[in-house]
C-alpha cells in the first residue's frame, strides 16, 4: 500500500495486536497492506482531512483475487465472495502507477527503505532512474544534479 503523508515529521501509527507501530516518514511511504488495514482506524479522520493520502487501486472482481486486502466502493473491507458488479479497490503498488505519475511520487519519497523496495519492484527504465536520483538526492542533493543533469528536476518545494 502506498500512503502519503503530507505533514513534516514522522507519523506514528500503532498496529493492534502487535508490538511494533507503522512509521510514515514526510511524503510516500510503501507500507505492508494487512498492517495498514489493521491500523487504518486510528488516522480514519487523518485520511478523511487528506492529510494521510491512500493509493488504491480499482479493479474488477478477477484481479482482486491475489490481493490480502480487498475494499468495496465504500471503502469498507470485504472478501472476494462479496465483489459485486462495481469492482472494488485493491491496495496500489509502485508498478500499478502510470510511469508519469510514478515519477512524481517518487520525487515526493523521502523514505530509502522505501525507494529500495520499488527499485526491486520496478522495471520501467524511467522510473528506475528516477529512484535512483531520488535516492542519490536524499543524501546528497548537487551530487544527484551532477550525476544526472539539469533535466532532473526536484520535487521538493523548498529546493
Amino acid at each position: 500500500m502506498i500512503v502519503n503523508w503530507t505533514k513534516d515529521g514522522i507519523k506514528v501509527i500503532p498496529i493492534p495486536g502487535k508490538e511494533t507501530n507503522i512509521v510514515l516518514a514526510p511524503g510516500f511511504n510503501e507500507v505492508d497492506d494487512l498492517e495498514w488495514i489493521a491500523a487504518r482506524s486510528y488516522v480514519l479522520k487523518q485520511i478523511e482531512d487528506k492529510v494521510i493520502e491512500e493509493n488504491w487501486n480499482r479493479v474488477v472482481k478477477a484481479l482482486a483475487s491475489k490481493s490480502p486486502v480487498i475494499m468495496n466502493v465504500d471503502m469498507k473491507p470485504v472478501g472476494i465472495d462479496d465483489v459485486g458488479n462495481n469492482g472494488c479497490f485493491i491496495p496500489s503498488t509502485i508498478k500499478d502507477i502510470q510511469a508519469r505519475t510514478a515519477v512524481k511520487v517518487i520525487m515526493k519519497t523521502y523514505d530509502k527503505r522505501t525507494l529500495d523496495k520499488w527499485s526491486e519492484l520496478e522495471q520501467r527504465d524511467e522510473v528506475r532512474t528516477m529512484i535512483r536520483y531520488q535516492r542519490l538526492w536524499i543524501d546528497d542533493p548537487n551530487k544527484a544534479q551532477e550525476m544526472f543533469g539539469s533535466k532532473y528536476g526536484h520535487g521538493d518545494s523548498k529546493e
